[in-house]
């Protein structure tokens, strides 16, 4: 990947979510974070698409992600719904993907704040996955109720896990 030069996307991306300078999108070749300041206050919403999306690749930690940009404005979209993965299939998804894990548990009852950013989650057949709070948001739950957890997927030490955005009750 170009590290020195701007880069250029030159076919529509749509957006699938933004959380400050994290803006997610995604197209038919796969799925990008953009991490910029200049943007945090931009209000993309899921669905948005841009054109012509500039700015240079980055790797942070094994996240490839575009900094740098240079964003066109949005022409609002039909809103993207996040891709339903497994549990076994988080190990291999792809970084920066918008998904959501069904039916899972968390393994203990917990409360995410700015402080307590990690949890466990687990399937029927009792395979886990880590849960990261990347984006510092406040959310509490028990252990005994499935849910659905909508995320993108991200990565520590080389080992992929769900950055939570939001969960729902099943």
């Amino acid at each position: 990947a170009d590290t020195e030069n701007e880069v250029v996307i030159l076919n529509e991306v749509a957006v699938t979510y933004q959380n400050g300078a994290n803006i997610y999108v995604r197209d038919n070749s796969g799925s990008l974070l953009i991490y910029d300041f200049d943007y945090q206050n931009a209000g993309y919403v899921n669905g948005d698409r841009l054109v012509g999306v500039k700015g240079k690749y980055k790797d942070y930690n094994g996240l490839p992600e575009m900094v740098d940009a240079t964003l066109p404005a949005a022409k609002a979209g039909d809103a993207i719904a996040p891709r339903a993965i497994s549990v076994a299939d988080l190990a291999t998804a792809q970084l920066s993907e918008y998904v959501v894990l069904n039916e899972v548990k968390f393994t203990e009852v917990f409360a995410f704040t700015a402080e307590n950013r990690n949890a466990t989650v687990a399937d029927n057949a009792e395979a886990t996955a880590s849960i990261y709070n990347q984006y510092k948001l406040t959310a509490s739950w028990g252990t005994q109720t499935p849910v659905a957890i909508v995320g993108t997927v991200g990565a520590y030490k080389g080992d992929r896990q769900l950055h939570y955005i939001s969960h729902d009750m099943f």
